[in-house]
């Protein structure tokens, strides 16, 4: 019973950490220049044009009222259209999702699969030159900057290339060399 008296005492903690951070996120895109309406109504857009966009868009309210839709709008889940490409936010963040969860749990079990031995080496040889080499390698992959990792990413992946395809397409992948992204992308293979 005490500990879920904690648990609830943290969670009333989270609220106005939460109701902060939306106001902040709120405040912050009002502050931003550009005008979402002119965004909408386009290049070629009249002035009533744009009046009419805001009114829908609720920008001619003042901003407590905003601010109450907006609570009103996050708390249903409507996050609105996406000003890039127009759909909506929702159904751009589903889109992704899949894409990020797989980026994000092949980067945990890497994490992992190196920090488990390197924590298993060093604490089973503590105060010699494999304990010493296991802080280096440690401190040394949080203290680089992420651009060293794509290039040794990049290296690693033009040597499976050069191994040929089988090493490569094993994991279900192909490689596209292109300019666009001036890198090697990872696509899923059509078979």
């Amino acid at each position: 019973m005490e500990r879920l008296l904690v648990v609830f005492k943290r969670l009333l903690q989270a609220v106005p950490t939460v109701f902060g951070i939306v106001l902040i996120t709120f405040l912050l895109t009002r502050a931003l220049p550009g005008d979402p309406a002119v965004f909408f109504a386009g290049p070629a857009a009249t002035p009533e044009s744009i009046a009419e966009i805001r009114g829908q868009l609720g920008l001619d309210q003042p901003l407590p009222v905003q601010f109450g839709r907006y609570l009103g709008e996050l708390s249903r889940a409507e996050l609105g259209q996406s000003l890039t490409t127009g759909q909506s936010v929702v159904d751009e963040l589903l889109t992704r999702l899949p894409a990020s969860l797989e980026l994000t749990l092949v980067a945990l079990l890497l994490s992992l699969s190196i920090a488990l031995p390197l924590g298993i080496l060093a604490a089973t040889h503590q105060d010699t030159w494999i304990d010493q080499l296991c802080r280096f390698v440690v401190t040394a992959g949080v203290s680089l900057p992420t651009f060293f990792y794509r290039v040794i990413a990049g290296l690693c992946i033009l040597f499976l290339a050069w191994l040929g395809t089988a090493a490569v397409g094993a994991a279900g992948c192909s490689l596209s060399f292109t300019t666009a992204h001036n890198g090697v992308l990872f696509g899923r293979r059509a078979d």
